[in-house]
């Protein structure tokens, strides 16, 4: 596989929602799922399913996803490491640029991946917040990662108190059995996001039962309720309930 270059990536990555007129809780958050969403564009070897999303998702969203944590790997060097104080043969020779091979193109792609993400968030967010408050550092770096540039913004994109004081009520509001399942499964994305953002978060079995309690408020899906909750608590996961639901709510609009 060559690596892909840097014009793939500007290409795929294009232009990110703007955090204007400054950042807040809800603009970071879509421009964050923007940019995951053509990371996942970017075919990695590091991750068949979800590409190079891994460089910029929240790492309790990533491992939902049954992925593993994103690492940036070991710069392989420039040149393949033949050994320059003794001769080989031509099968060793060839034998260590294979295995260095692919580390290069993995590495580039990396570099060309995060070069091109680092570009549109910073004409995504205002150059007024290109700072790191956290580090105390005055300007961004090419050498940080997505998610500090992402958690650079952390003091400027706390939930407001309004979000707070309304979270539990909007998670459990009543959903509408009529209306796009993948409507209530946004939903309860961000209002689990807000209260992770509030160092409140729901438990994975808390967040759960409430969206199996709403299903059962509808009245139309009380064999499919049964069907879940026979499930094991290994396969009671939000991608498993994400799948199972929408296949459910697709059955019943065909």
């Amino acid at each position: 596989m060559n690596p892909i270059t840097y014009d793939e990536c500007v290409i795929a990555i294009g232009t990110l929602p703007a955090m204007h007129p400054e950042p807040n809780f809800r603009n970071r958050r879509e421009t964050h799922r923007v940019l995951c969403e053509r990371l996942m564009t970017l075919p990695s070897s590091l991750s068949l399913h979800s590409g190079h999303r891994g460089m910029a998702e929240y790492p309790y969203v990533y491992a939902a996803l049954g992925e593993q944590q994103c690492t940036y790997p070991v710069n392989p060097g420039r040149r393949a490491p033949i050994p320059a104080h003794r001769r080989i043969r031509a099968d060793e020779r060839a034998q260590i640029i294979d295995g260095w091979q692919p580390l290069k193109e993995t590495w580039d792609t990396l570099q060309n991946v995060h070069r091109a993400a680092f570009a549109a968030l910073c004409k995504a967010v205002p150059v007024d917040y290109h700072s790191n408050p956290i580090t105390g550092a005055a300007q961004w770096t090419i050498n940080m990662t997505l998610h500090d540039i992402f958690g650079s913004l952390d003091p400027y994109c706390r939930p407001t108190s309004d979000m707070i004081s309304h979270n539990d009520a909007r998670l459990v509001a009543n959903y509408n059995h009529m209306t796009p399942i993948a409507r209530l499964f946004r939903r309860f994305e961000e209002c689990r996001d807000i209260a992770i953002a509030n160092q409140t978060p729901f438990t994975k079995p808390q967040l759960l039962q409430k969206f199996i309690m709403l299903m059962e408020l509808t009245k139309v899906y009380d064999d499919d309720v049964t069907s879940w909750n026979e499930k094991t608590t290994a396969d009671k996961t939000w991608v498993n309930l994400k799948t199972f639901w929408l296949k459910e709510y697709l059955k019943r609009r065909n």
